[in-house]
């Protein structure tokens, strides 16, 4: 009786302990089996195109995949809706260009009406108006056109002081004198007028008062001649005026208005009548 018992027991746990074998065996199986693994990448929202866990071998592919690239998302799926460019900052935007072919831009008002366009050819603008200002903020362009103040700039010398010269050669004029600077090349319209004589008469010698306008030390724009007209009281004053349009380069530069007799005499420019030297810059 008592061996019954102990071999009772023994075959209890005998079942007891292969029980327990079988449950270890099913828990080491279970924790070397490849599991599906998750990165935080692949939780981020941005990333969901990485989501692609197995099971038994077969991808679940995701409804995301391929529209987002890294962080960023993949501008070619969006293909439906409008983009808000209220959050747009920074970097270039570029419309057109190879397979994209020639770019268009389009700027509408609140009844849908082309304002402004801006394609290959040029910009159209559509009952507006365009503002350009230089580098040192005056207005060049307005909704009026071109303004004149600040795209020819130029300057002007009246004097009214007599001037005389014996001299056979040109010597300056007093207070006769222009200086300005161009930051590039630039065409530039000038001129002069003067009113004069030379003192001198005679039947047998010609007596004259010739005028010049000098760029920096060379003569332009040919001569003003005065030579006066014999009277019965004595001369009247001659008028003359020259202007033109030269090309000047870069740099500073300095205008001055010349006298010189013929002859003989005294050339003279007259004290009534105010004489001028005067230029405009054609786009500085």
């Amino acid at each position: 009786m008592k061996d019954r018992i102990i071999i009772g027991w023994l075959l209890i746990l005998s079942v007891i302990i292969i029980y327990m074998s079988y449950l270890d065996l099913g828990y080491n199986q279970y924790l070397t089996k490849e599991q599906p693994s998750f990165s935080p990448s692949e939780i981020d929202p941005l990333q969901a195109q990485q989501f692609t866990p197995t099971i038994e071998g077969t991808k679940i592919d995701s409804e995301m995949d391929g529209q987002f690239v890294g962080p960023g998302v993949n501008a070619s799926h969006i293909t439906a809706g409008f983009m808000e460019f209220t959050r747009g900052r920074g970097g270039m935007l570029q419309l057109g260009g190879f397979n994209n072919l020639n770019g268009t831009f389009a700027l509408l008002d609140a009844d849908e009406i082309e304002r402004i366009t801006m394609d290959k050819d040029g910009m159209v603008i559509n009952k507006g108006a365009m503002t350009i200002k230089d580098q040192t903020n005056q207005t060049i362009v307005d909704s009026t056109g071109l303004r004149s103040t600040t795209n020819f700039v130029g300057d002007t010398i009246v004097d009214s002081n007599a001037f005389t010269t014996t001299s056979d050669t040109f010597v300056d004029v007093t207070n006769m004198s222009l200086s300005f600077n161009l930051k590039r090349g630039s065409k530039l319209l000038v001129g002069a007028s003067v009113v004069g004589r030379n003192d001198s008469i005679s039947d047998s010698q010609n007596y004259g008062a010739i005028s010049q306008i000098v760029l920096d030390n060379v003569s332009i724009l040919g001569y003003m001649v005065t030579p006066g007209i014999p009277l019965t009281a004595g001369l009247m004053n001659l008028s003359a005026a020259t202007s033109g349009i030269v090309n000047v380069s870069a740099g500073n530069h300095t205008l001055r208005l010349q006298l010189e007799r013929t002859g003989g005499g005294t050339a003279r420019l007259s004290a009534s009548n105010p004489k001028t030297l005067w230029y405009v810059i054609l786009g500085n």
